[in-house]
């Protein structure tokens, strides 16, 4: 919780939340339905953002799991070409505005490339400049740098998605 019991997404910047603030971003990128996965807090969520291109999803496990089940929560609901984003992300907007416009990929990343320290998602990339692994727990001298919690992804890459995400979770690393 953020001060005053509030979900780190309602913490003010400029004179509006954090999710406020990235649902407007996300709009104005030309997004047109979004997939807001809650937990705590959920009624807030739905009496603050009852807007009808929401579509709000509920992680019965977030209070003993990590993001990975919120996106696994969130996966039933997508069938093309999607923005990821946590809610929380402060970003620039020309970042959003960069990865939306970009040519078609099966997915491209927000990153910076940069040391990292513990607590940060790091990334690491492969021979061919791709990244192959996100996580907060891989030593900080072997990350290329962090990721910053905002993608996008083409369709085809959704089943390829969905499949890491639940061999993942089958291993119990949530």
């Amino acid at each position: 919780d953020a001060a005053g019991g509030k979900p780190k997404s309602y913490l003010p910047l400029g004179g509006e939340t954090l999710l406020t603030r990235n649902l407007r971003l996300l709009r104005e990128c030309g997004v047109r339905e979004i997939i807001l996965v809650t937990g705590h807090q959920r009624e807030r969520f739905a009496a603050d953002f009852p807007d009808a291109d929401i579509r709000q999803v509920f992680n019965p496990f977030y209070l003993t799991t990590n993001v990975l089940v919120s996106v696994w929560a969130g996966l039933p609901w997508l069938t093309g070409e999607f923005v990821y984003l946590h809610a929380d992300t402060v970003f620039h907007p020309e970042i959003l505005q960069r990865l939306v416009n970009a040519p078609p990929q099966a997915a491209l990343l927000a990153a910076d490339r940069k040391p990292c320290a513990e607590e940060e998602m790091k990334y690491k990339i492969n021979e061919n400049g791709r990244v192959f692994e996100i996580n907060k727990t891989m030593p900080p001298g072997e990350a290329r740098g962090e990721f910053l919690g905002l993608a996008r992804f083409s369709a085809p890459a959704l089943p390829v998605i969905r499949h890491g995400v639940e061999r993942v979770l089958g291993r119990g690393a949530f």
